[in-house]
């Protein structure tokens, strides 16, 4: 139980030092930024409600209140993501990826944009900052989102199949491409 209790008042610690800090400056607001009041209102109207996705007329998502990265922050991250690997290390024990994926007309299989601002996840660069650190575990692959057609229909479980199995021949090509 005494280690049990240390944890927690270094939790406590930690967070109440944080808290005796000045909030950070807001984000510059824009058109898409000023969408999060109409998500709590939504909210306390539909309890079970757990995001709100903005789409225009041809399907793209401008806004959702799942985005955690401003589209300015979205150059810090490779930063973020090598500093983290390194920092982790040999404790990294699991990893996952994600995305939707199609076949291209020379039959190779290629990312998806889910969203035309943010570039597509680069895992090549991901799987040379594992190699670094010596990682020699597993990758697993999550759909982890609505997974709808152009006409914004939910797909069924055949595609999401589909869309396991070229996950895995992506990453196996990328996986290949570094052991050559």
């Amino acid at each position: 139980m005494r280690g049990g209790a240390a944890v927690r008042d270094s939790a406590v610690r930690w967070y109440t030092s944080r808290m005796n800090k000045p909030a950070p400056e807001p984000a510059p607001t824009t058109t898409w930024s000023s969408l999060e009041p109409y998500t709590q209102l939504l909210r306390a109207l539909l309890p079970r409600m757990s995001s709100l996705s903005v789409f225009d007329a041809r399907g793209h998502m401008h806004w959702s209140s799942e985005m955690t990265v401003p589209p300015e922050v979205s150059t810090q991250v490779v930063e973020s993501v090598k500093q983290a690997a390194l920092t982790v290390g040999k404790l990294q024990s699991y990893s996952h990826f994600g995305g939707e994926y199609n076949r291209d007309s020379s039959g190779r299989i290629q990312p998806r944009a889910l969203d035309f601002e943010k570039p597509i996840p680069d895992y090549g660069y991901f799987l040379g900052l594992m190699r670094e650190i010596g990682y020699d575990g597993h990758f697993g692959y999550e759909l982890c989102h609505p997974f709808v057609n152009e006409n914004h229909e939910l797909m069924g479980i055949e595609q999401v199949h589909e869309q396991v199995k070229l996950a895995r021949e992506y990453l196996s090509g990328l996986i290949k491409a570094f052991a050559k």
